[in-house]
C-alpha cells in the first residue's frame, strides 16, 4: 500500500475509534504530574498500529505505548493529539500518523474527526486538504506579513508553563490574537492552510512535532527549532510560521 495512503487510512481509523468516546468523562490514568491518558487513546493506537503492521515493515512509536523511537525509518502514532480536549468535549484534537524518514517526517496525515477533515502531506510534494465529502485542495500557508494581522496560536504542554507563558508575553502584544489551540497537530495543521500566522510549543516529543512540521514545510512555511535551525526529530521545541518574515518576528520575540 502506498505510505501516504496507509498515514490517511490509519489516522482516519484511530479518529473512528476516538469519536466513539468524544466528549465522555473517562477515567483517567496519570502519566506523571497533570497529564494523563485513557482507554480511548490506546484502544485508538492499537487500531492504527494494527493496520500499519498489516501493510508495512517499519517499526511504530505510539504516544501511549511506546517503541523503537530511534530507528531511522519509523511510523509515529499520536491517536489523540489534544488528550485534554478530547476527553472535556473540546473540539480540537486530531488522530496523527507520520512515517519518519532519517531527521523529518516523509509522510503525514492528521484527521480532525470533529469536523471530518483530513490534512496530509508527501516530502517534496506539497500539503493537502480534504473536507467532508469534498474533493481534495492544495494549501499554503498565508504571505500576510505584518504581525497584527495575524492570529498566532500556541500551547504549554504539561510542564514548564511558567517560563512558556513569558514566551508568548513576549509577543502577545503584537499580533492581532494569541490562542491557545490544544493540539500540537491541530496547531501546525491551521499553519499549513493559512488560518494561524503561526505556532509555537514547548518541550515535547517527536508525536507532536514531525507530522504538522512537515504539513507547514510543504504547505510553504517554515518548521523551525526555537534557535531558527530547521526543525528535526532532535528537537523539542516547534515554531511553525507562515512565511520567513513571521519566523524571524516569532524568534525576534521569544528570544529578547
Amino acid at each position: 500500500m502506498n505510505e501516504l495512503v496507509l498515514a490517511r487510512d490509519a489516522a482516519h481509523l484511530a479518529g473512528g475509534v476516538a469519536i466513539k468516546y468524544y466528549g465522555k468523562p473517562l477515567e483517567t490514568i496519570s502519566k506523571g504530574g497533570v497529564d494523563f491518558y485513557t482507554k480511548a487513546d490506546t484502544e485508538a493506537e492499537n487500531a492504527a498500529r494494527e493496520l500499519l503492521k498489516q501493510h508495512s515493515k517499519y517499526p511504530i512509536f505510539g504516544e501511549e505505548s511506546g517503541g523503537d523511537r530511534d530507528a531511522k525509518e519509523l511510523w509515529v502514532v499520536d491517536a489523540i493529539d489534544g488528550t485534554i480536549s478530547h476527553n472535556s468535549g473540546l473540539t480540537s484534537w486530531a488522530s496523527v500518523v507520520c512515517l519518519v524518514d532519517g531527521d523529518t517526517a516523509k509522510v503525514s496525515a492528521v484527521y480532525i474527526p470533529t469536523a471530518k477533515e483530513m490534512y496530509y502531506a508527501e516530502r517534496g510534494s506539497g500539503a493537502m486538504f480534504r473536507g467532508y465529502e469534498a474533493q481534495p485542495l492544495p494549501i499554503k500557508t498565508t504571505e500576510e506579513e505584518d504581525p497584527t494581522k495575524l492570529i498566532v496560536g500556541f500551547d504549554l504542554g504539561y510542564e514548564g508553563r511558567g517560563w512558556k507563558l513569558d514566551g508568548v508575553k513576549s509577543f502577545a502584544g503584537d499580533v492581532r490574537y494569541p490562542i491557545a489551540v490544544g493540539s500540537a497537530s491541530v496547531g501546525a495543521s491551521l499553519v499549513a492552510a493559512g488560518k494561524l500566522g503561526a505556532y509555537i510549543i514547548w518541550d515535547v516529543d517527536i508525536n507532536d512535532t514531525l507530522p504538522g512540521a512537515l504539513l507547514v514545510e510543504e504547505a510553504g512555511g517554515c518548521a523551525v527549532n526555537e534557535r531558527g535551525e530547521q526543525f528535526t526529530r532532535n528537537d523539542r521545541t516547534l515554531i511553525a510560521a507562515g512565511n520567513e518574515m513571521i519566523k524571524g518576528f516569532i524568534l525576534g520575540k521569544i528570544g529578547e
